[in-house]
């Protein structure tokens, strides 16, 4: 390569890097859009770029709409409504409209969808792998995750990476250009070309583009495609990326994987050009998949308005006018995560009288949780965020020396397992004394109890008074408890999960918490609330906090549906035959939550030992299945709990509390549609995504997993790190168990009021324009719904109480 460095690959280098979803590593595993670089194209754009660049579907095959089709669950007026929406034109020829939902209806009979493959540009790698057979691009793939992992790794590898100290590409070149498996697998002469490579990963972008002649017009999508081929470690740099900024730094390793995914282009191109002749696809190709809709685009989007239509329905279904003028026996504040929507409607019904709110569950306190022994903390707080203040963990069983000469001990125990040199040996060292434990857990007998989370003690001191007053201030108001009405006693209780080898299971804690649990915020929101200097501060700025108040910091264990109350030692002597009946309610809250959600985990609910069966389900470590996660997920209402209240919401509705008429500046009204909406849509795309395409955006199979540098996990013994999550999450191994639509967002506030906090957050009303969310405005009678297209625009959705008859057109045959 020449010593030149051209610049007309820089803003398609840009471009392509801003595309790549981050991925979180597995101790902080939480969802992510993936189609999060895509957001500024409109859906059904995104999905002809995504089919372009990896051959990659946001759709279902034929036969999950037909059978949708078949039993009802999609109608007429639903295809044809998504028929309409793609295609307004349609709506002046009755008759061209009648045969296209024939030819619709007929396309449900094809094994799969005819949707032909257009390359963006044709590189090596790929005119090889279907000219001659071969597998460059996964020998690409696998090569470069080889280096990665071991640049990476954060301490599963007893052996460190030699090069860890420099940049990415300059450590890769260096081991690289000592490699000699790609010269024995047939790239000739590739040690000496990675070692005359320039150091500046830009350049080598730059000129392997030029000697690969990709046409400036196909560089964003081309490079897009080749960080798709490794996106799981395309989305940890993008990741890293996003930490960095978070902490004001810049630095992006990005463009170095994708200098060294372009040296393998290069190389090919070099060892096999007289077997290739490379030409650009054609534009006029590119743009006619890019503007017409498909058939399975059409019957994704009527399988949404037909989920809709049944939203609309329930929530049209009762009366919202709920008089109930004695105050509540105590409030509990849960997440907005859905599975908190069972639990709630549970303790609703044992609990009449008791008052549940929902908010994220961080609860308004972003903190950093720091353990016992340790200098380093973790953040308990959404992703979007930075913790705002440091919480230190106490350990009330041990003293710190012992603490930490267990932890280097267990540290040390674990390096010598993964060893290289003593894997096999240990297997005969340490078996027996493993067999108690192996028969422990195959007889599902966990030492503890899976409820017993803590033997800590947190301190809050290192946070500043002023500081704890602002935090619990911002909190009352948006859980909208700043103008009074607060009980004797208010829950605090966040989530957590918990479940044996399982390199997922942060995934299934809170999403709001960073991927970990909810205990830290709980505990730390209900110690700041029940601070007299706080409560002073308070009742200085007009929030009064009743001097018999007091808060109580929980943790809902989603996979038992069992209820751990923290710090109850400290709480008043009056208090205590209170804290005891709340006690009981929850106990009682989780039998009914276990009853629900049993036949979804192929468990009876009418057994008497269901509690023991959940709870040792959670404990097998061969359980691919512990509990369902936020499968399932569709909507998001944000609207005081009496309009939902009642309603079978099926552990399926993200429930945020909000009272319009309380909000006076909007402020939380701005706060709801930029974070909470935004979270809840990265989890509804990741299990979208996850469903419709799990060998390109999920994990695959949950059973052949291998953890790889304690950041992700590999499906089989190499590869990229898989991205999304398995294939067992979305499906019980006979149905799917998540409907892949996007997130319908319900929010009771007035038109012009949400129409003012999309002009003041253009990334969210970015989402709704370009389809990615459905946004609703809900009438305080749950009978009048109107849809936002993000550009000031609105659309009246009128409820249907009943399925409307089948269109009857002569066009369209009989199911």
């Amino acid at each position: 390569m020449t010593s030149s460095t051209p610049t007309m690959f820089a803003a398609p280098v840009r471009e392509a890097l801003e595309r790549i979803p981050p991925l979180w590593p597995l101790s902080r595993f939480v969802a992510v859009n993936p189609f999060m670089g895509l957001s500024k194209m409109n859906f059904q754009e995104a999905a002809s770029v995504l089919h372009q660049s990896i051959g990659a579907s946001l759709a279902m095959p034929p036969s999950f709409y037909r059978e949708r089709y078949r039993s009802g669950l999609i109608t007429l007026e639903d295809l044809e409504k998504s028929i309409l929406e793609s295609l307004p034109e349609a709506s002046s020829n009755k008759d061209s409209l009648g045969a296209l939902i024939a030819d619709l209806i007929a396309s449900l009979q094809s094994p799969s969808w005819d949707v032909p493959k257009v390359s963006t540009f044709p590189l090596p790698s790929t005119f090889l792998d279907t000219a001659h057979g071969s597998h460059w691009v996964s020998f690409a793939s696998d090569e470069i995750s080889k280096w990665c992992t071991a640049y990476f790794d954060q301490g599963q590898a007893l052996w460190s990476f030699p090069w860890k100290g420099m940049p990415l590409f300059t450590a890769w070149k260096e081991a690289s250009s000592l490699d000699c498996n790609p010269e024995i697998s047939g790239i000739t002469g590739w040690r000496n070309l990675v070692s005359d490579l320039p150091d500046d990963p830009i350049q080598v972008i730059e000129e392997a583009a030029l000697k690969l002649n990709i046409p400036a017009e196909h560089a964003a999508n081309t490079f897009h495609a080749l960080l798709l081929g490794i996106g799981g470690w395309a989305g940890y740099l993008q990741f890293l990326a996003h930490e960095k900024q978070l902490r004001g730094e810049k630095k992006d390793s990005l463009v170095d994987l994708l200098a060294i995914r372009m040296v393998y282009e290069f190389a090919l191109q070099s060892a096999f050009s007289e077997n290739m002749a490379l030409t650009p696809s054609s534009p006029s190709s590119l743009q006619s998949m890019a503007t017409l809709p498909a058939a399975h685009l059409i019957w994704q989007r009527a399988h949404e308005c037909a989920m809709q239509r049944n939203l609309f329905a329930k929530l049209a279904s009762i009366s919202t006018s709920f008089s109930n003028d004695l105050p509540p026996a105590f409030q509990a504040i849960f997440c907005i995560d859905v599975r908190s929507e069972i639990f709630r409607r549970s303790l609703e019904k044992v609990a009449p009288q008791c008052q549940t709110i929902g908010f994220a569950g961080f609860f308004g306190f972003p903190i950093e949780l720091v353990p016992a022994g340790e200098t380093n903390g973790t953040p308990q707080c959404p992703v979007l965020l930075k913790p705002a203040e440091r919480v230190f963990e106490h350990s009330s069983h041990e003293s710190l020396r012992t603490l930490g000469f267990r932890k280097r001990v267990t540290s040390t125990w674990k390096s010598f397992k993964s060893s290289a040199v003593s894997s096999f040996v240990f297997v005969e060292m340490a078996g027996l004394g493993f067999l108690p434990k192996l028969i422990r857990d195959l007889l599902h007998r966990p030492k503890t109890s899976s409820s017993s989370y803590c033997g800590s003690s947190l301190d809050i001191t290192s946070i500043p008074v002023e500081n704890q007053i602002a935090m619990a201030a911002g909190a009352l108001r948006h859980l909208g408890l700043s103008k009074g009405g607060i009980s004797r006693i208010v829950l605090i209780c966040g989530h957590g999960s918990s479940t044996k080898n399982n390199p997922y299971g942060s995934s299934l804690d809170c999403g709001a918490c960073g991927g970990h649990t909810g205990e830290a915020n709980a505990r730390t929101a209900a110690a700041i609330l029940n601070n007299p200097a706080v409560r002073l501060g308070l009742a200085e700025k007009g929030v009064l906090i009743p001097e018999q108040t007091w808060f109580l910091g929980a943790l809902h264990n989603t996979t038992t549906d069992e209820v751990t109350l923290f710090d109850k030692e400290s709480a008043p002597v009056s208090h205590q035959k209170e804290i005891e009946n709340l006690e009981e309610n929850l106990l009682q809250a989780g039998i009914l939550a276990r009853k629900d959600r049993s036949p979804l985990l192929g468990l009876d609910p009418l057994s008497p030992d269901l509690k023991k069966a959940v709870r040792d389900r959670s404990q097998d470590w061969s359980q691919v299945r512990p509990e369902w996660g936020l499968a399932g997920n569709y909507a998001f209402i944000a609207a005081p709990r009496e309009r939902t209240k009642g309603i079978d919401l099926e552990g399926r509705v993200f429930l945020n509390d909000y009272c319009h008429a309380e909000d006076q500046d909007e402020a939380t009204l701005e706060l709801l549609l930029s974070a909470p909406v935004v979270v809840a849509s990265w989890i509804n795309l990741q299990y979208f995504a996850s469903t419709v395409d799990n060998t390109r955006f999920g994990s695959g199979d949950k059973t052949i997993h291998n953890v790889a540098g304690l950041l992700g996990v590999y499906e089989g013994n190499g590869g990229d790190i898989r991205t999304g999550l398995p294939f067992q999450s979305v499906h019980d191994g006979k149905e799917w168990r998540h409907d892949p639509v996007r997130l319908h967002v319900c929010v009771e506030a007035p038109k012009e009021s949400i129409d003012r906090i999309l002009k003041k957050q253009p990334s969210v009303a970015e989402l709704v324009s370009n389809q990615w969310i459905h946004l609703f405005a809900m009438s305080e009678s749950n009978r009048t719904f109107e849809k936002s297209d993000g550009l000031g625009g609105w659309t009246e959705e009128s409820p249907q109480l009943e399925t409307q008859p089948f269109y009857s057109g002569n066009a369209v045959t009989a199911r």
